[in-house]
């Protein structure tokens, strides 16, 4: 039997902070959830931080208090997710 993951975020970011060399804050207190089988757009205006939050959260760039899900819990939900049903 496979867990029910309704409701539970795929990725979830909590207060995230990037910080460029020991004084400029580009994002500061950024959360976020992505669901589980849903599809998620980033929009925001030219410097508005959506690359630099995707680089935070692929661990391209330092960061403070990110939230995220290991590759091999991404790896399970996803099966999870896209096991086919038996009736």
């Amino acid at each position: 039997m496979t867990p029910d993951l309704a409701g539970t975020p795929l990725l979830a970011v909590r207060n995230l902070e990037v910080v460029y060399g020991s004084s400029i804050r580009v994002l500061r207190g950024v959360s976020l959830d992505v669901p589980a089988g849903k599809v998620v757009a980033l929009l925001g205006a030219n410097g508005a931080g959506k690359t630099t939050l995707l680089r935070a959260v692929s661990g391209l760039l330092p960061h403070q208090s990110l939230a995220y899900l290991t590759p091999a819990e991404f790896t399970r939900r996803w099966h999870d997710q896209h096991q086919p049903r038996t009736s």
